[in-house]
């Protein structure tokens, strides 16, 4: 499969904006972790009302954009972290409600985080995830909801 084309991203982008603001996408956000994603999720969630995000982010120069939107966004309750992303979820003893994820596509991210994020996920949480092929129910995860949107699952 391809990589997602800039309008397969912004055409997803936009599905979910309008899902969140329509309230079809209204998971509890207390608190909320942000792993690979240009942090705006986080940002939304706080907006939203989540009392703290957390934003891992290993390219330094998009951490640093990061910063200065947070600064921007006058988003206090935003820990933005220049981090590895596995690294922080094997050392975090934090337990968090809704986690989203959107790793680099043909990388094989997807099987590196799902095994890491038992152990921070609070009771009842919710696990948001974008990648290249559809993520199917098994013994650990259960599939809410799924769609596509360009070359997005």
């Amino acid at each position: 499969m391809s990589q997602p084309t800039v309008r397969d991203e912004m055409q997803l982008l936009h599905k979910l904006r309008l899902g969140l603001h329509s309230g079809a996408i209204g998971p509890h956000y207390q608190p909320e972790i942000d792993l690979h994603r240009p942090g705006w999720m986080g940002f939304e969630a706080l907006s939203r009302g989540a009392k703290q995000t957390v934003l891992i982010e290993k390219s330094r120069p998009a951490y640093q954009a990061l910063m200065d939107n947070q600064l921007q966004l006058k988003a206090t309750s935003a820990k933005i972290l220049n981090a590895d992303a596995l690294q922080f979820l094997t050392q975090t003893s934090q337990k968090f409600d809704v986690v989203f994820v959107d790793p680099p596509y043909q990388q094989g991210w997807i099987d590196k985080v799902l095994p890491l994020l038992k152990s921070v996920l609070a009771e009842d949480a919710l696990v948001y995830i974008e990648a290249e092929f559809a993520i199917k129910d098994d013994a650990e995860w259960q599939v809410l909801k799924h769609g596509k949107a360009g070359n997005v699952f």
